[in-house]
């Protein structure tokens, strides 16, 4: 997983022309491949644990994505990094829970049994909120770097098509309060 975000933000710079659905779709494609790339090579075999865990890693990655979305679409597409990244543990925890449900009903599916009710709510529950603060836990390198470091920034900014903030050097020296003049040259 984490080896599916790193390449993520190595190449979501090239996704930044198409549209959010897109994109979407793109990031998601991105990390489901690489991760299951991973899963794959551990195991050659295609067995129902082999569909699990591309399950598992299909479900993470759309949480993962659908709550940066909802945090990008809350945020208003201004570029405040500590709104955005409290925004964003609030949403991953309540993105994961539904990931987390889902994959339940797809891994009953999967393997042929239903579990109880309570335990199937106290395992969406706890799993859920472990799995959301992970993931928020793995992503939140790769967001520092992208509020600090231009580099970065560049390619965060693509992802959640954010305009960056843009300080130039006359508005940090306060010469655009000069009135305008004509050069004496």
């Amino acid at each position: 997983m984490l080896i599916g975000i790193a390449v993520l933000w190595l190449i979501v710079n090239y996704f930044k022309r198409s549209g959010g659905f897109i994109r979407f779709l793109l990031s998601f494609v991105t990390v489901v491949l690489v991760a299951g790339l991973g899963t794959l090579s551990y195991s050659t075999e295609f067995s129902n644990e082999t569909t699990l865990f591309l399950a598992v890693f299909a479900f993470i990655t759309f949480g993962m994505l659908t709550a940066i979305v909802i945090t990008r679409k809350l945020c208003k597409g201004k570029y405040r990094p500590v709104c955005f990244l409290l925004w964003l543990a609030l949403w991953t925890l309540i993105c994961s829970i539904f990931a987390t449900m889902g994959f339940l009903i797809v891994g009953s599916l999967i393997m042929s049994s239903g579990p109880d009710f309570f335990e199937a709510t106290t395992f969406v529950i706890l799993v859920g909120s472990i799995l959301g603060l992970s993931l928020y836990v793995l992503n939140l390198p790769f967001l520092i770097l992208g509020f600090a470091h231009p580099f970065f920034r560049e390619r965060l900014c693509a992802c959640l098509n954010l305009r960056p903030q843009t300080t130039t050097a006359k508005s940090e020296t306060g010469l655009d309060q000069i009135p305008n003049q004509q050069s004496p040259i």
